[in-house]
């Protein structure tokens, strides 16, 4: 069984726009997890492989297991500077309509 977004995004596909999906899943890596990673980058690089090996897609090569490394850290950077930016945000007046958002 598939839940979360991973089986909803699809269905939603399907339902509303009668577009066939694909989902591809890896194996996380439980020691990710009890890392507290909100992904296993070594499970997304070798699903990336096995897509690129499977089909003719415009994959960039930079995504690989030996630039692993570099891949967590960039992602560490934009979670903090997101968590960052997350703080800043200060809730507005919703009778204020100059400052309402607009959900999609």
């Amino acid at each position: 069984m598939i839940i979360g977004a991973n089986g909803l995004i699809p269905t939603l596909a399907k339902a509303r726009f009668n577009i066939e999906g694909l989902v591809l899943l890896a194996e996380t890596d439980n020691i990710a997890m009890v890392n507290e990673d909100v992904t296993d980058l070594k499970a997304s690089v070798a699903l990336l492989d096995i897509v690129k090996s499977s089909f003719t897609l415009p994959l960039n090569n930079k995504y690989n297991l030996e630039n692993i490394d570099d891949i967590a850290k960039n992602l560490a950077m934009k979670k903090e500077q997101i968590e960052k930016d997350i703080d800043t945000f200060q809730i507005s007046d919703e009778n204020d309509d100059k400052r309402k958002s607009l959900y999609i």
